[in-house]
């Protein structure tokens, strides 16, 4: 699929699942991320298990934990680093609807991936 989105949520799926910190950091942190692009529509989940991504598809899914909605652009940024999320979040520029605690685990996922 050749889609900026889905390129950048697969490597940065490829860099949690190769981090050596990451199996410590999202130990018991099983989640269903739902990530929404507001200005193009497309929409793609990704599953967190046992410490690592094991899926990213296109489409919703009804069953979610996190939701992450933002422009294409902000979130490809994100997702490759570019971007702070909590930054993002704090401008207004993305949103997440997630629990406090879900969120505190994104923010240190971001920190520790992109240190």
């Amino acid at each position: 699929m050749n889609n900026p989105l889905f390129n950048a949520l697969n490597e940065f799926g490829e860099k949690v699942n190769t981090h050596p910190r990451m199996a410590s950091l999202l130990k018991d942190w099983d989640r269903t991320i739902q990530i929404s692009s507001v200005d193009s529509d497309e929409a793609f989940t990704v599953k967190i298990l046992n410490a690592k991504v094991v899926d990213i598809a296109k489409g919703n899914q009804a069953e979610t934990n996190i939701t992450l909605r933002g422009t294409e652009e902000i979130l490809v940024d994100v997702f490759n680093g570019i971007l702070s999320p909590a930054f993002e979040f704090l401008e207004g520029r993305i949103d997440v609807d997630a629990d406090d605690k879900d969120q505190v685990k994104l923010d240190a996922l971001a920190l520790v991936l992109w240190d």
